[in-house]
């Protein structure tokens, strides 16, 4: 057997977490496990108990799918018996921490190299009820001391097992049971920031990564990987279905990313399985004196409590704070305007004179058929109207507008006032023979999708778009709407806090699980958006499917988070188990036409 049993089994328990969520507990600070890992090493991953995970495991199940969660729990624990092989896990701490120690990275990628850098360290009820358990009779019978370790055979490979009193060391060689055979001098727990160290052990799975120390190792390797990336953007240029100013920004990016690469110190990935749904957290960190930390300086997350008082019945949510450092970048995605194909200089004066008005917040509201809210914060509110009033007028035939190219555009100034705002109001033709001429060169794309592609364009987007933009002198709106009166409502449902989305308890139940202050948040209806999938699907598949009809999900939200602040760089991302609810129900007559189970023993 080519792999350890122990190592099988952590494979098997790792798996069955990442799959599902469920329940996790806060560690106990005074048992300070990683003060067992060593500083030094480079890679750790983290299980918070075996069982508990199953066990965790399967509740999720049965909270997201009640009709399969009985023949779920039967189909696990038969994996865990079969895995186990008969073993016992008798002396493994129930809400122990489990460790995949990589002692030093491995130099090639042969097993013997990994089998010497890598170790397991579990904590134990009693060392000698864990490794009897362990083992069957033969393989006790088998064991025989050597030095700090005990060894014996496991499926003809040899197991090292060593007693740390309240920890016990499995590896499949001698040199890396002896690395963890006794407590560190230096613990992780020293190295790590406390919020890194808490994310990493609060979490039900987790890892660690030293990125210094992979850095110096494969220094080589990243360097060729930003070569090849900066080679592959040269010659995308001119490619179908990639505009100019994408393949600008995205050229422009890759330095501050291998920038960020070089600066980072460590890297934390986790997993906290609740009951409610599976919650992922990222987070580097970078030095104090590094040049990604000083594009970090005076970077504070915010609360976006305005968020919950955006109208309900659209499909996503977003806010955003907006530095003055971003604008070089990002500001045509910001105000929603770009010349992909020629240089617009009355355009670009524009988004300059947009961010001379120093955008703070932007709120976002939208939906399909396309419509929406939006809402800025800016130092200078009528400097920004005057400016998206000289932005509209400057945009050409086939520049694209939010999400597309348009053509017969028309400017109004001071069209209609409503609510306090005054407001101006630009309308356009989508130009959808210029977006599928993005398409026609492109490889692989078949006949049939640019043939059916225009009509699901104008199922989501329309015909046309109709904006009406403006301040009460505090704030900027821009609204986007078939008609004055549709946009009159969503902006009454914003200004009168009346059936905003703050009201929903699907958005309640959302908001709490992803960070209380982020720089950047957004909250989308996984079901509606699964819905225009279908659509796709409706459109190019070769079998009529029962697909779900319209307005039968229940809004339910998926989060997400980046956060940036001095030295810390995260991200989150929040997936609630009512959506895998509603896709189950979506997908059931698709699953009963080709004969699969849609339910399950209880």
């Amino acid at each position: 057997m080519k792999r350890s049993h122990l190592l099988g089994l952590a494979a098997f328990a790792l798996v069955m977490a990442t799959a599902c969520p469920a329940l996790a507990g806060p560690a106990d600070a005074a048992d300070a496990p990683l003060a067992q890992v060593p500083a030094k090493a480079p890679i750790v991953v983290h299980l918070r108990g075996f069982e508990q995970t199953k066990d965790r495991l399967i509740a999720m199940i049965k909270n997201a799918l009640p009709d399969l969660g009985g023949m779920a729990e039967e189909k696990i624990n038969g994996l865990v018996k079969q895995g186990l092989e008969g073993r016992s896990l008798k002396g493994l701490a129930k809400n122990g921490p489990m460790f995949v120690v990589f002692i030093d990275l491995p130099k090639s990628g042969d097993e013997d190299d990994f089998k010497k850098n890598v170790a397991g360290l579990v904590r134990v009820t009693k060392y000698a009820e864990f490794r009897d358990g362990f083992l069957n009779d033969e393989e006790r019978k088998a064991l025989k001391k050597e030095g700090d370790c005990e060894v014996t055979q496991v499926h003809g490979e040899d197991v090292y097992f060593v007693d740390r009193g309240e920890f016990a060391v499995v590896a499949h060689s001698k040199e890396a049971a002896q690395a963890l055979a006794k407590k560190p001098a230096q613990g992780l727990d020293g190295k790590l920031a406390k919020d890194l160290a808490a994310q990493l052990l609060e979490s039900d799975l987790s890892a660690y990564v030293d990125v210094a120390a992979v850095r110096a190792q494969f220094h080589d390797q990243i360097a060729d990987a930003k070569d090849k990336i900066e080679k592959a953007l040269g010659d995308a240029e001119g490619a179908a279905g990639l505009q100019k100013s994408q393949l600008e920004m995205m050229k422009r990016m890759i330095g501050p990313v291998f920038q960020a690469i070089d600066d980072s110190q460590a890297f934390v990935l986790a997993f906290d399985l609740r009951k409610q749904g599976l919650a992922l957290h990222a987070q580097a960190s970078v030095g104090a004196n590094s040049k990604t930390n000083k594009l970090l300086q005076g970077k504070q997350p915010t609360a976006f409590d305005e968020l919950g008082r955006l109208p309900a019945g659209l499909m996503s949510y977003s806010a955003m704070q907006i530095h003055a450092d971003w604008m070089a970048d990002l500001g045509g995605y910001l105000f929603g305007a770009s010349s992909p194909d020629k240089e617009n200089k009355n355009l670009k004066a524009a988004l300059d004179d947009l961010a001379a008005a120093k955008p703070r917040v932007q709120l976002n509201a939208s939906g399909i058929p396309l419509k929406g809210l939006q809402v800025w914060t800016y130092d200078d509110p009528a400097k920004a109207v005057a400016a998206q009033v000289k932005m509209v007028r400057a945009l050409e035939a086939g520049d694209v507008f939010q999400v597309a190219p348009v053509k017969d555009l028309k400017v109004k100034e001071k069209a209609e006032k409503h609510g306090g705002f005054e407001l101006h109001s630009f309308s356009a033709t989508w130009d959808f023979e210029k977006m599928m001429d993005q398409f026609t060169g492109a490889p692989g794309v078949p006949d049939e999708f640019k043939k059916k592609f225009p009509a699901i364009m104008k199922k989501w987007m329309g015909e046309d778009i109709h904006v009406w933009f403006g301040t009460d002198g505090k704030t900027v709106v821009q609204v986007i709407a078939k008609n004055f009166k549709e946009a009159q409502a969503l902006l009454d449902q914003y200004t009168q806090g009346k059936k905003t989305i703050g009201e929903q308890q699907a958005y309640k139940d959302a908001r709490k699980e992803i960070p209380k202050e982020a720089t950047i948040l957004a909250l989308m209806d996984a079901p509606a958006y699964a819905k225009m999938g279908f659509d796709m699907v409706g459109v190019f598949s070769p079998l009529p499917l029962p697909l779900p009809p319209p307005g039968q999900t229940k809004p339910t939200y998926v989060g997400i988070a980046v956060t940036v602040k001095p030295e810390r760089g995260s991200f989150d991302l929040w997936v609630p188990g009512a959506f895998v609810q509603e896709m189950y129900k979506m997908m059931e007559p698709v699953i009963k036409m080709f004969g699969g189970a849609a339910g399950g023993a209880s």
